[in-house]
């Protein structure tokens, strides 16, 4: 048997400056390849704060905040809209002294003030209150509930006045209400 010849001597010195072959590559592994779903650390609420999530979501206490956030709010735009209101300009206007006027705007814009707290307060109870009993009995929170709690406080609101005033009541009320929504709804 012949050994084999000799390479010649220029193809030897390339063969030793060349870079090794790279190393085979390892089959796919189907689960590698797929992007792995990140999940963040659920942190479950306390007893307190459950307890406190229940509270809120009595109709009870709803209407009782509202009640006392609407009378809040009526107490201010009351004085707010007694200083906007013009004043009695009478011929005995300008015979009045500085410190009655100011008396006087002072108790215009006190009854105002609790005027429109009332309103603001039995108006604001009610749609509340009307709008968690529709949430509970649906079983949903949506604009359907906005609309009913609008058509009833708005119609209750009118009461006195007849069944006309009540069906305009209704219909205003209810279509300030799911305006309202939306636009909340886009914030």
């Amino acid at each position: 048997m012949a050994s084999p010849s000799p390479a010649p001597a220029d193809s030897a010195g390339a063969d030793a400056t060349a870079p090794p072959p790279p190393p085979p590559r390892p089959p796919p592994d189907p689960l590698a390849e797929r992007s792995l779903k990140q999940y963040s650390v659920v942190q479950l609420p306390t007893p307190e704060q459950i307890a406190q999530e229940d509270f809120m979501n009595n109709c009870g206490v709803r209407g009782v905040i509202s009640v006392v956030m609407g009378g809040a709010m009526g107490a201010v735009m009351g004085i707010m809209f007694a200083g906007m209101d013009a004043p009695n300009m009478g011929a005995e206007a300008a015979t009045i002294p500085l410190r009655q006027h100011f008396f006087t705007g002072l108790k215009v814009a006190r009854e105002r003030s609790v005027s429109y707290a009332k309103t603001f307060s039995y108006l604001g109870g009610l749609y509340a209150t009307s709008e968690c009993v529709v949430e509970k009995f649906r079983g949903k929170h949506d604009v359907v509930n906005s609309a009913a709690a609008g058509c009833f406080s708005g119609g209750f609101m009118a009461i006195k006045q007849g069944p006309l005033a009540m069906a305009g009541g209704c219909a205003s009320f209810a279509a300030f209400s799911v305006l309202i929504d939306k636009v909340m709804e886009g914030m």
